[in-house]
C-alpha cells in the first residue's frame, strides 16, 4: 500500500506526491476560493490538453498528469489522489495552483484542475468530457 505522500519525480522534471487524503485537498481549494475544473480524463479530454500552449500547461506538467494517470489505472487504488503542482504562466495571479488525478470505480481517471486566476480559468473547457 501507497504511504501517505510518497513523493515521486518525473522524468519530465514535474514532481507529483500521492495522498491519501484526497477530499481534504479538494475542500482546502473549495474554501479558498479556487475556481475548479473536473472531467473524465480520457482521450477527448487529453487532446484538449495537449492543445494548450506551453504558457497555460507545459508539456513536462501534461507529461506527469499522463503518468499519474497510468499508474491509477493500474493501481486502482480506493481513496487518495496525485497532486501536481500547476504553473500556468499567462497569469501573474496564478499562484499555488494544482491538478489532482484520481481514480473512481465508476468513471476512471478524473482529472481536477485548481486555479485562483480568472484569467486562467476562463480558459479551461466548459464542459466536461
Amino acid at each position: 500500500m501507497m504511504t501517505l505522500s510518497l513523493l515521486q519525480s518525473c522524468s519530465y522534471g514535474t514532481n507529483y506526491t500521492y495522498s491519501e487524503k484526497q477530499s481534504e485537498i479538494v475542500s482546502n481549494y473549495k474554501m479558498k476560493g479556487y475556481f475548479e475544473y473536473n472531467s473524465r480524463l480520457n482521450d477527448v479530454m487529453v487532446s484538449e490538453l495537449n492543445n494548450y500552449d506551453s504558457q497555460m500547461m507545459p508539456e513536462d506538467t501534461r507529461n506527469a498528469i499522463l503518468e499519474a494517470a497510468e499508474k491509477l489505472e493500474k493501481e486502482r487504488p480506493t481513496a487518495g489522489c496525485y497532486v501536481i503542482e500547476w504553473d500556468p504562466q499567462v497569469s501573474k495571479n496564478a499562484k499555488d495552483n494544482a491538478i489532482t488525478v484520481e481514480w473512481n470505480s465508476e468513471a476512471g481517471v478524473i482529472i481536477r484542475m485548481f486555479t485562483n486566476s480568472v484569467q486562467v480559468a476562463k480558459r479551461l473547457p466548459t464542459q466536461s468530457y
